[in-house]
């Protein structure tokens, strides 16, 4: 009986967790609010998760399933992922790239996994039934060019559109071939003056030259083209390969200094 009053006492405080317009909690709360050893905790939860209430997003960290999310078993993370980033695991975050770029109007390449950027260390991967979170470390960035997002329950971070078109051209899992759409998307929605700061401040040069080669020599948007030609003019540049992995055979572009290493074609 004790331990039924127990299960009934947990199951209450997560709906009224979310009955506040919350849609996460942690294992911290918990121990804060019932005098029972971890042991009980963790009986509790795995009894709450068999009835499909909650789902355990990382160690210690279970978002709240509500009856709209019951069926898939999963959450969109923009309802927990300031809570899981900011506030439980206290990291520096945006949500960026492909998922980014859809907060932007660029959605033509549908992608069923959530890419976080974060400072280091890095994190593991999420897998949970459909849940699917990428974690990518950069050691620092500009938060001028990180956007707050409105949520059901609250704010959280998401790249600027020129942020996320230049992350999209640094971070080695994207390959140059699939993200040219995207950033053809993207440019219809980037302004001049936000490009150019942004890109002066971004701290990786050869991102600037491929986004530069591609707006004006792929995509046909030379005023953007033209701003990241201003920006490059005051640094010293040596070619880079448009395609980081492969090998350096192609024609070269003497503007922004990319070798032309693979086929980029904008299915627009």
């Amino acid at each position: 009986m004790a331990e039924i009053r127990r299960h009934k006492k947990v199951e209450e405080y997560v709906n009224e967790v979310r009955a506040e317009g919350r849609f996460s909690f942690t294992i911290d709360e918990l121990r804060e609010q019932f005098n029972m050893t971890d042991k009980s905790l963790f009986q509790v939860l795995f009894r709450l998760k068999k009835k499909n209430l909650i789902i355990q997003v990382f160690n210690g960290f279970y978002g709240i399933l509500s009856l709209e999310y019951r069926k898939s078993g999963t959450l969109p993370v923009s309802l927990f992922l300031d809570h899981l980033m900011a506030g439980y695991l206290n990291k520096d975050y945006y949500l960026g790239l492909y998922s980014a770029a859809k907060y932007h109007g660029a959605s033509h390449q549908a992608h069923m996994v959530n890419y976080v950027v974060t400072k280091p260390p890095a994190l593991r991967k999420i897998e949970k039934g459909d849940m699917r979170i990428r974690f990518h470390v950069k050691k620092s960035w500009h938060q001028d060019d990180v956007r707050k997002m409105k949520s059901d329950t609250g704010y959280f971070n998401v790249s600027s559109a020129p942020l996320t078109a230049l992350d999209l051209l640094y971070f080695p899992s994207v390959p140059p071939e699939i993200a040219i759409t995207v950033i053809d998307e993207l440019s219809e929605t980037i302004q001049p003056k936000d490009l150019f700061d942004c890109a002066s401040r971004y701290p990786f040069v050869s991102s600037v030259q491929r986004l530069g080669y591609m707006l004006s020599k792929v995509i046909g948007a030379e005023d953007l083209g033209d701003v990241l030609k201003e920006v490059l003019s005051e640094k010293k540049l040596q070619y880079i390969k448009m395609h980081p992995g492969l090998s350096a055979t192609g024609k070269r572009d003497s503007e922004f200094k990319v070798i032309v290493n693979t086929h980029i074609e904008s299915d627009l």
